[in-house]
């Protein structure tokens, strides 16, 4: 199972994880081409977060996690703004891909316009706690540790929706090493999802071991 590891800080210190990273605004400007060694994406809270001429200065960015995309008019907007970064970089037309990833209520609304795809879509992803916040659920889980029942209908639809499109499905970060880790990562991998948000460097060995 591939992980996407959200560096911490910065996130130079994870530069040597072969999994792909994904990193703040903050690192771009410390990032260079010799530091690379898995892809590395840049998370945006939303379409026009970031101009366009920054993350040209940036090229060994593979493409954006947008944090909280609301539907496909989101990845629209956003491959537009990628069009121009790739232009001022002298990219490839559609080099720069998109990780659509539901965190709220209307997201979660959104999936089916997301299931239509889009080129630069590369995969769907989803966030358990961002969305529980979204929802003004107690807390993401239960008692006994399962999701509670609107986030388990929630990552069932972003399984259903990546398998729509084409893409990847990117199931939820779970906070916690060890056992509790390993299955909940093997039931992720048992309902359809071929990659893992993680939130450490022993959660991404974990899954790429798997």
């Amino acid at each position: 199972m591939t992980p996407y590891l959200r560096a911490a800080g910065a996130g130079l210190s994870e530069l040597a994880i072969r999994a792909p990273l994904v990193i703040g605004a903050e690192a771009l400007p410390a990032l260079v081409v010799g530091d690379a060694y898995a892809p590395i994406w840049l998370a945006l809270p939303a379409p026009d977060a970031l101009d366009a001429a920054t993350l040209a200065a940036a090229p060994i960015i593979a493409g954006v996690v947008l944090d909280a995309a609301s539907s496909r008019a989101d990845v629209e907007h956003l491959s537009a703004r990628l069009a121009v970064a790739e232009a001022l970089a002298d990219r490839p037309d559609g080099a720069l891909r998109v990780v659509a990833r539901i965190a709220t209520a209307k997201g979660a609304l959104g999936l089916a316009g997301l299931g239509a795809g889009h080129p630069r879509l590369a995969a769907i992803g989803w966030d358990a706690d961002a969305l529980a916040v979204d929802l003004g659920a107690a807390a993401p889980r239960g008692p006994g540790g399962a999701l509670i029942a609107p986030l388990a209908m929630v990552r069932s639809a972003v399984v259903v929706a990546a398998a729509a499109a084409g893409v990847a499905a990117i199931d939820s970060a779970f906070a916690g090493d060890g056992d509790a880790f390993v299955r909940d990562a093997e039931a992720a991998r048992t309902d359809g999802f071929s990659a893992k948000f993680a939130l450490t460097a022993a959660q991404a060995a974990a899954l790429g071991a798997q």
